[in-house]
């Protein structure tokens, strides 16, 4: 799970030749994120917010999960706003019993796109990278709270200094 701002590099943080789906938009934007990402080696499952596209998604996620195959999230895409928690995330991790791991990158430097809803980040060249990953956060160990859940997720994401 990633801020929809850090998706760029996103795809290069997922180890090649171990399985991984990406839930994109189904809208224009989405279907030409996915083809990019096709070229990683990571498939995706084309999904919706919307109530009743959104129910067909979070089952083909807990299939996927059910494989033993990780699923990626940008919890506050695809229109915002940004760094905002959606019920989705916290539904899946009810659902599946699955531990959510949170990713963010810190570049030497990067450029922000500020007319965009989320100032997506893009690295600059010959700068260096470093990909933090969250420790397991486990929803059955926080008591099933929300809340707490949440809370756990935005201190992961938090970006230091």
């Amino acid at each position: 799970m990633f801020w929809h701002c850090e998706m760029a590099m996103a795809p290069f943080a997922w180890k090649k030749g171990v399985p991984f789906r990406m839930l994109i938009s189904s809208h224009g934007d989405g279907k030409l994120i996915a083809k990019i990402v096709e070229k990683f080696g990571i498939h995706c499952i084309e999904g919706s917010s919307s109530h009743d596209q959104g129910t067909v998604t979070l089952k083909q996620m807990l299939n996927t999960l059910s494989q033993g195959i990780s699923v990626g999230i940008t919890p506050d895409g695809p229109k915002g706003p940004k760094s905002v928690l959606k019920n989705g995330v916290y539904a899946l991790a009810r659902l599946s019993g699955c531990p959510v791991l949170a990713l963010r990158w810190n570049a030497t430097s990067y450029y922000i796109l500020k007319k965009t809803w989320d100032q997506m980040k893009i690295p600059l060249p010959f700068g260096k990278i470093e990909w933090v990953w969250s420790p397991p956060i486990i929803l059955e160990e926080l008591s099933m709270n929300r809340d707490r859940f949440q809370y756990a997720l935005y201190t992961a994401l938090r970006e230091e200094g």
